[in-house]
């Protein structure tokens, strides 16, 4: 999908998720993200975290955003990662991924 971010174990940032939406602004849905091992898909029993929307960023790419790295982020062992975004809408909830991500 995009190309690898990479993120120190040591820090803590903003891990961003583009999301393209050309139809309806997404900012007042709740969104999570799943992060697993590269390869492996989402089969609904991943501990998904509640995500935020970047509200600088405006329409038609969004950004779902969560913290990750040291606590309170979600703390990641290093290793390589494909995160899903997960957008709960009424009736839809998409999906989204995979986005790349190594920690090192």
């Amino acid at each position: 999908m995009s190309s690898t971010i990479n993120i120190s174990s040591q820090g803590l940032i903003y891990f961003q998720c583009p999301v393209l939406n050309r139809e309806t602004d997404p900012t007042s849905d709740a969104v999570a993200v799943a992060f697993l091992a590269r390869g492996s898909m989402p089969v609904g029993t991943e501990s998904w975290t509640t995500g935020s929307w970047d509200t600088s960023a405006t329409g038609p790419t969004y950004k779902a955003q969560v913290l990750v790295g040291v606590s309170p982020g979600v703390v990641l062992d290093p290793g390589d990662y494909d995160a899903f975004v997960k957008i709960t809408d009424s009736p839809e909830v998409p999906i989204l991924g995979p986005y790349q991500l190594t920690v090192y």
